[in-house]
This record gives C-alpha cells, sequence and structure tokens, in this order.
C-alpha cells in the first residue's frame, strides 16, 4: 500500500503541476543563493514564492493544494515548541531571548531564536547551525507556530511575515505594510546600542531553508522529477 503523499501525488499530480513545483523549487533555491551573496533585497522574492507554493485565498489555491499533498506533508522547523499553556510571555534573561512562555490564544511559541547577531551587528539567519530539524504539519508551520517572538508580547507567523512580503513589500504587490512589519524592517533587538534592521529578510531566508531542508519536500521533489522524466 502505498504511503498517504504518494497516493495523493498520484491521483492529483500531473506532469504540469510537477513542472511547476521543480520551477518554484529553483526559484527558491536562487534567491537563497543571492541572498547569500549579499543582495538581502532578494528575500522579497522569497517570500512570493512561498507564498504560491503555500497560502491559499478565496480566488486563488496554492501549490501543495492542487497537488493534493498540503494535508499530508510535514515542513521542517528549525525551532522547538515546547508544550506548556501559558497566558503571557515570560522571557528570561539570557541574550538569546530563548522564550519559557510558548501559547498565547492558538499560537504555539518557539523555543529558540532563528536568528543570530554577528560581530559587526548584522542579523544572519541560523540556517542549520545546530543540525535539528522539528517536523511540522503545514498550517502548524504557516500560521499555528510563532518562530518569531518581540518583546511586549508580541509574535509574528510565518504566514503573516510570508505574505506581508509577498502582497505588501513588493514580492507581488506594493502597499503600506502593517505596523508590526514596519517594526521588523526597522529592527527591534538591540546590539551595542543599535537597532538590528529587516529582520523580516533574514527570517524570510530562514522559512526558505527549513522548506527546502523539510524530508517530505525532498521527496515530493523526487517524485516531480520522475514525473518530468528529470
Amino acid at each position: 500500500m502505498k504511503d498517504p503523499i504518494s497516493k495523493s501525488l498520484d491521483e492529483n499530480c500531473t506532469p504540469y503541476l510537477a513542472k511547476q513545483m521543480l520551477r518554484q523549487l529553483s526559484f527558491l533555491e536562487r534567491s537563497c543563493a543571492i541572498f547569500d551573496e549579499g543582495d538581502r533585497d532578494e528575500a522579497i522574492r522569497i517570500g512570493g514564492v512561498l507564498r504560491t507554493l503555500i497560502h491559499d485565498t478565496g480566488s486563488s489555491t496554492s501549490l501543495l493544494q492542487q497537488m493534493g499533498i498540503k494535508d499530508e506533508i510535514h515542513l521542517a522547523s528549525s525551532c522547538e515548541l515546547i508544550p506548556i499553556k501559558v497566558q503571557t510571555l515570560i522571557f528570561d534573561e539570557d541574550p538569546e531571548g530563548y522564550v519559557e512562555g510558548v501559547r498565547n490564544g492558538n499560537v504555539v511559541f518557539a523555543a529558540d531564536p532563528l536568528t543570530i547577531i554577528d560581530d559587526n551587528n548584522v542579523i544572519q539567519p541560523i540556517l542549520g547551525k545546530d543540525g535539528k530539524y522539528y517536523p511540522l504539519s503545514v498550517i502548524e508551520w504557516w500560521e499555528k507556530f510563532s518562530p518569531v517572538v518581540m518583546p511586549v508580547d508580541k509574535y509574528f507567523t510565518r504566514k503573516q511575515i510570508i505574505t506581508w512580503a509577498a502582497n505588501k513589500d513588493g514580492a507581488s504587490h506594493v502597499d503600506k505594510y502593517p505596523g508590526k512589519y514596519k517594526e521588523l524592517d526597522e529592527g527591534f533587538w538591540m546590539q551595542n546600542g543599535e537597532k538590528t534592521p529587516e529582520h523580516q529578510f533574514v527570517l524570510l531566508r530562514q522559512f526558505a531553508f527549513e522548506f527546502l531542508k523539510g524530508n517530505d519536500i525532498i521527496e515530493v521533489r523526487k517524485y516531480c522529477e520522475q514525473k518530468c522524466n528529470r
């Protein structure tokens, strides 16, 4: 008997959709390479690709949904969830901003940060620094889990950051973006008395790393390559 992912792909993934998936994954990899070469604005394009892959609206259907696997696959998270229910966030005193509290409404919070600040006061993605990955369902990864926590009990989901980049900050449209996104852009963590700006760019790069690193996505890619005879 085939596993649920293979079964869904057999039922829904046409050669056309397989080609589109390979194209989007290539877009993602190229944008990551450009970002790593120093062009951080390329992170906005990462947001556009991730939106295409994951985001469903009343008028558009994500590629994962069209392929019938959005409810079947898991995505990799670089940070762990802590299963403790609390009403408010409590920050400990260590400089990396670990979070002890983890639930506020329906949002689960991360145990570890996705970014670091280097010696030049430049914020960087952790990428695969510790080699640990935690599988989450797509809905958990997308909007039920906040990997980013700001001071004063503010949080961000991947969905918020990715769709703001795509819909407000130029990947698909340009529009006035929400105050919380502006705070990411202007910076909120302090290092050597200065803010660390463009936090969203680094987070988008980390989200792309996570998406590409997931075991299920790797298997989906292999399936699509076979479907396209590559």
